[in-house]
């Protein structure tokens, strides 16, 4: 696992940033790292928060590659996304913004999700 500290979580910014990372990021790194190069079965990336402190952590479990091997096929992938970020176009990146938005003000549609929400915010604090 490997865990990216982006801020405070009273901070929007920060907050509304690692959702766009997690919107950017999520579906090509299962593509690549879990498809492409079969680094393990468990290939997920997502946000983490730890009392007041947001991030963003990758989750990759394998059964036969090392953790340096691992974690320098995160980092290339990371690289080559950060050049596909700088590359892209202000209407892709106002597409992401909106789809972020929406789903922010997605309301709960289950007592279970609105509980589960309520309990992060418990034991996130």
């Amino acid at each position: 696992m490997s865990y990216f500290e982006c801020g405070l979580k009273d901070d929007l910014k920060s907050l509304n940033m690692v959702k766009l990372l997690q919107h950017y990021l999520e579906q090509p790194a299962f593509d690549q790292l879990r498809t492409v190069e079969q680094l393990g079965y468990v290939v997920a990336c997502r946000e983490q928060s730890a009392r007041d402190v947001t991030g963003f952590i990758f989750l990759i479990q394998s059964p036969k590659f090392t953790c340096s091997h691992i974690r320098n096929s995160l980092d290339k992938h990371l690289a080559v996304q950060r050049v596909k970020a700088a590359e892209l176009s202000d209407e892709d990146f106002k597409t992401m913004q909106e789809a972020i938005c929406t789903q922010i003000e997605e309301q709960d549609k289950t007592l279970a999700e609105e509980a589960a929400r309520t309990w992060n915010e418990i034991i996130t604090h």
